[in-house]
C-alpha cells in the first residue's frame, strides 16, 4: 500500500510542473516571436 500510495504521488506530481514549465516557455517563446516581429517591422 505505501509503495502505491508513493507511486502515485511520484506520477502525478511531475505532470504538474512540467505542464506549468510548459507553459512558462510557450510564453516566453510567444513573447520572443512577437518580440521578433515587431523588430522586422520596424526595419
Amino acid at each position: 500500500m505505501k509503495l502505491g500510495l508513493r507511486q502515485g504521488a511520484g506520477e502525478g506530481k511531475p505532470l504538474p510542473l512540467y505542464s506549468e514549465l510548459g507553459l512558462v516557455l510557450l510564453s516566453l517563446f510567444i513573447h520572443c516571436l512577437v518580440l521578433l516581429v515587431l523588430r522586422i517591422t520596424e526595419y
